[in-house]
């Protein structure tokens, strides 16, 4: 759900065009089945352990994708001489690309439908359980190289709370109503790589 949500983000949206590993069914699939995995690897293993921990080498993994397709997002748009890429910094410049603004975002779409709506996905809204959920996500965000300053869930289960209802309002539910050009072609491609994996037509969506 937060995947389909997030596709109408138009920052969230453009690197995902960009790397061409999700725009049809199949490549969908492969691309969010290894999301999940290492997603799992994270919850089950012990992310800080720097010698040979699976979940270790797995958020290294993902950092340094999302450094790649940084850079060449950056060089792409050098080339083409559209943007003037700044350090980021205040996350406001449309020119840089996975800014702090950016994985800030990204932070939510991985907790906050959990933290907003737990008992939507079978969860006990145990205000103790969900701020240990929020100290985990803050871990990761660091690791993943979101600063303290920019990290949502860096003052616990109220503060986290609080900014992911902003987000939604101020910022996905806006999005949802007037998506951009691309979002149908992405998010069918999500829905139909489902269906590849499952088989039979669970999810459907009327345009």
């Amino acid at each position: 759900m937060s995947l389909v949500l997030g596709l109408s983000i138009e920052r969230f949206l453009d690197p995902l065009i960009f790397t061409g590993q999700s725009d049809d069914p199949r490549k969908s699939l492969k691309r969010y089945a290894s999301t999940v995995r290492h997603v799992i690897k994270w919850h089950y293993g012990n992310v800080w352990h720097f010698s040979d921990d699976d979940a270790h080498r797995s958020i290294m993994s993902v950092k340094k994708i999302h450094q790649r397709v940084t850079q060449e997002l950056t060089e792409s748009a050098k080339s083409k001489d559209k943007s003037t890429v700044t350090d980021g910094s205040n996350g406001t410049d449309h020119g840089v690309f996975l800014s702090q603004y950016d994985m800030a975002l990204v932070q939510s779409g991985f907790m906050g439908m959990i933290t907003m709506y737990p008992e939507s996905f079978g969860l006990e809204k145990n205000v103790s359980r969900l701020d240990d959920y929020i100290y985990f996500w803050r871990g990761i965000g660091h690791l993943l190289g979101v600063s303290d300053k920019n990290n949502i869930c860096n003052d616990g289960y109220g503060k986290a709370y609080a900014v992911c209802k902003e987000i939604e309002h101020n910022i996905v539910i806006p999005a949802l109503q007037n998506p951009p050009t691309d979002f149908f072609k992405m998010m069918n491609a999500v829905i139909d790589g489902l269906h590849l994996f499952t088989k039979y037509r669970l999810f459907t969506f009327e345009e």
